[in-house]
């Protein structure tokens, strides 16, 4: 958990990890909610959330098809999908403003939304 806090992951999803988080990942309608473990693998090691992090977004949920979902802890948009074939290691901070898509207005929406298998999963 304190790596979680490290990464300034917002409190209310601080507080559902603690309560209810994945054993390995939970899957709804090609939505993967991730485990605190690799939560920090993806935003610390993986492509490309080693590469968002610095800017501001920490990875927390992935589609079938690669693209993360993200805490943007410096927008006013708290949840966003970022396309993992428009990132890059050059990607600016001004170009990942532009490419990320607003999911969820704060941790419980998005939880509502994939429980209902209704999240928007094209970035």
């Amino acid at each position: 958990m304190t790596q979680l806090q490290a990464l300034n992951v917002p409190e209310d999803a601080l507080s559902s990890f603690l309560e209810a988080e994945p054993a390995h990942h939970a899957e709804i309608e090609n939505v993967r909610l991730l485990p605190i473990s690799t939560v920090i693998e993806e935003s610390t090691r993986y492509v490309p959330g080693a590469y968002i992090r610095p800017h501001g977004y920490v990875v927390f949920a992935t589609t079938h098809c690669g693209d993360r979902y993200c805490f943007d802890l410096k927008g006013a948009v708290p949840i966003v999908l970022v396309s993992h074939e428009m990132v890059g290691e050059d990607t600016t901070k001004v170009e990942l403003r532009s490419l990320a898509k607003q999911v969820a207005t704060d941790f419980e929406s998005f939880l509502v939304a994939f429980v209902a298998g209704t999240l928007d999963t094209t970035p």
